[in-house]
């Protein structure tokens, strides 16, 4: 009884912690993908403060959030390639 118990907890502790380990690997997969797009939005938002003599205060926080919301993130990436282009033009 004492020995199915225990053999019990430790089938569900292995089951949790295969949980635990696909959900990291998701957020990491997710941060990796996001990280790009993060530093695009960095890049893009910094250059224009900067154009604008404005102190730089955009964090990579704010941009890991910019990033994560579907339709900005992907925006991002053409954002830095055309802010790039415009500014050898500046």
């Amino acid at each position: 009884m004492l020995f199915d118990m225990i053999k019990l907890i430790l089938k569900e502790m292995v089951v949790l912690t295969e949980s635990i380990i696909k959900f990291l690997i998701i957020v990491l997969f997710l941060l990796i993908l996001i990280y790009p797009s993060a530093l695009c939005w960095n890049y893009s938002i910094n250059t224009w403060l900067d154009f604008a003599e404005k102190e730089k205060e955009i964090s990579m926080t704010a941009c890991y959030i910019l990033a994560v919301v579907p339709g900005l993130g992907q925006f991002g990436i053409p954002l830095a390639a055309a802010t790039f282009i415009i500014k050898m033009f500046l």
